[in-house]
């Protein structure tokens, strides 16, 4: 605190024109407070922008790369660095992948790629990648993937989303290159309607029961068998992580065995196909199941339609360690009266995903909340049998919520008479319900704390009732107003909101809203997902604690920003020459030295 009221004091000599020279702290300082904040790549690429001795101190903390399509020109200068370089504490690092600070995951986005025979040459540099991300990749064929395999050596995740082009064949060949693979996850999409190809044969499950430390296997949209899921429960590989999305061709015996054997699962996901003939799990066989699941953290279980009350509380009951319970699209409800016998109480409990479920009433939900006095995410939308009495009792009982999802809820219609405070609620989707002003007003004099509404196609809402929640939730960042056709804000409006809540980050507008003409400091300006203005957070003394940059400047900025399709607007590199060029107002840096925006171009 001592630091920090010492900064603050230095700003404030700073900006009433007194120099001084003490400001600036030591690099050691700044790369231990840095070192905090490695595991945050959003905070680390903000703090990289100020200057360029933050650059060189932010960069070796960061483990990631994301390959972008607007980066292609540049992969073949980055893949033929030898070492990482630093001339100085002012120049730029040169990364590279055999850098010993850069091991970890580089994730490259889609299309970065079109020419694979310069791609295969690549691969060679990428040693010490431990992490593979190649989803929506199609042009990835099975020559490819073979010698990423082969050429990264210490590679222990691979993630094959949507890539259509890879084959049985092709996982088959790669895998037996990488037996120290820890874990695997891929999508087939190779399929015409309701018929998945045969993905998984006999040199399929050879090759995937050779990964004796495989920790997590995803698999999405692949046929599987019965003889896949024995063959691993034979080898015993220690599973901890277990998704199968969509994936037919295997019944209860199948993952009965699997289960039994590998008893330190603890995510668990079965996604049903829906239409699929064969819903084989029921309340008994939940209940089967949950006896080896004692180091379960979060199950999904959705789609499976003979499910009911009895297998959630067979689930916690039997699952100690259970913190996310997801079961959408099952009978939950169906059973209420056994809730009153066979009740247990949860205090781990903090997720709960119940949407799509028709049997849903009030009852069923005021007695959960008794059972899960710790929850602070629910999830309810497109629950029509929920009415706005028992959420009332849900956020009355549920003192500890945070998330609450009321999503395509037809039988939540006001929400008023909330005479009581939800004061750590901080995100509420009412998105496609009857609410209006008046659900607003309460729910901003109850939920003071809100950090995101969404109130998507909401008809009855006004500026009226979005004033009020500006003006009561005091920490609001996000609010969503799109298809609200009654909300007829206009630029004065939007600046005046932003203005009177400085916390607000992000704005999603209805239809007829036009561009403001002015600035808005920090805030995301979004239409219908397109974003309309974007400007950089700047007041005085922000970008650095010795700059200001002149107000005619940002403005000019915030304009040139505006423009509705993405290729009108500058990128951040001639944003910062922006800056650079803008008029600072630097009382102690001599005349010779460079200012630290132009620095970053």
């Amino acid at each position: 605190m001592a630091l920090l009221r010492s900064l603050a004091a230095n700003r404030k000599r700073i900006r009433t024109g007194v120099a001084t020279t003490d400001f600036y702290l030591p690099d050691e300082i700044w790369e231990t407070i840095f070192n905090f904040l490695k595991n945050d790549n959003r905070c680390l690429e903000s703090l990289s922008l100020v200057s360029k001795n933050f650059l060189s101190m932010t960069n070796p903390l960061k483990s990631s790369l994301t390959i972008c399509y607007p980066t292609r020109p540049s992969l073949r200068v980055l893949f033929s660095a030898k070492s990482l370089t630093s001339h100085s504490r002012h120049s730029h690092h040169s990364i590279s992948p055999t850098n010993p600070k850069f091991p970890d995951p580089i994730l490259c986005g889609p299309n970065c790629f079109y020419d694979t025979d310069k791609l295969q040459p690549l691969s060679s540099a990428f040693s010490k990648l431990r992490k593979l991300n190649i989803s929506h990749h199609h042009y990835i064929d099975d020559k490819i993937i073979f010698h990423l395999f082969k050429n990264c050596k210490f590679l222990e995740e691979a993630t094959m989303f949507n890539c259509s082009n890879i084959t049985d064949a092709g996982i088959v060949s790669a895998l037996l290159q990488r037996p120290t693979l820890k874990s695997l996850s891929f999508t087939n999409i190779a399929r015409m309607g309701k018929q998945f190809a045969t993905f998984v044969t006999s040199h399929f499950i050879d090759s995937l029961v050779t990964l004796k430390s495989l920790t997590c296997l995803e698999l999405s949209f692949v046929r599987i068998s019965d003889q896949m899921l024995s063959s691993i429960a034979m080898e015993g590989l220690p599973l901890t992580r277990l998704v199968l999305q969509y994936c037919p061709g295997y019944s209860y015996d199948g993952i009965y065995r699997l289960i039994s054997k590998c008893q330190h699962i603890q995510h668990l996901a079965l996604r049903h196909i829906e239409g699929w003939k064969d819903y084989f799990l029921n309340d008994e066989r939940v209940l089967q199941l949950s006896l080896f699941l004692g180091d379960l953290v979060s199950v999904d279980f959705t789609q499976f339609w003979k499910l009911t009350e009895l297998s959630l509380l067979a689930l916690v009951r039997n699952c100690p360690s259970l913190i996310e319970i997801t079961m959408q699209e099952t009978c939950i409800g169906k059973n209420c009266n056994y809730l009153m016998i066979d009740c247990v109480v949860s205090h781990r409990l903090k997720s709960l995903h119940l949407a799509l479920n028709p049997w849903l009433r009030d009852e069923s939900i005021t007695m959960l909340a008794s059972f899960f006095p710790n929850l602070q995410l629910l999830d309810l939308s497109h629950c029509d049998g929920i009415s706005e009495q028992g959420i009332g009792q849900v956020l009355r009982r549920f003192s500890k919520i945070r998330q609450l999802k009321l999503a395509y809820c037809s039988g939540v219609n006001r929400l008023v008479g909330m005479n009581f405070e939800v004061p750590q609620l901080q995100v509420l989707n009412l998105s496609h319900a009857s609410v209006n002003d008046e659900t607003l007003y309460d729910i901003s004099k109850c939920c003071s704390g809100l950090l995101q509404l969404l109130v998507e196609n909401c008809r009855e809402v006004t500026e009226k009732g979005v004033k009020h929640v500006v003006e009561n939730c005091t920490k609001l960042r996000e609010i969503n107003l799109k298809s609200c056709n009654k909300v007829h804000a206009n630029a004065d409006d939007v600046a005046s909101i932003v203005i009177s809540r400085p916390s607000l980050r992000k704005i999603t507008t209805p239809s007829g809203f036009r561009i403001p003409d002015k600035t808005i400091h920090g805030c995301l300006i979004c239409y219908y997902g397109v974003v309309l203005l974007e400007s950089v957070d700047i007041v005085e003394g922000r970008l650095d604690p010795s700059v200001g940059i002149c107000k005619h400047a940002i403005e000019g900025l915030i304009l040139v920003c505006s423009a509705k399709l993405p290729k009108d607007r500058p990128t951040m590199k001639d944003v910062i020459m922006m800056l650079g060029e803008a008029k600072p107002r630097r009382k102690s840096r001599g005349n010779n030295e460079p200012s630290p925006v132009s620095g970053l171009v």
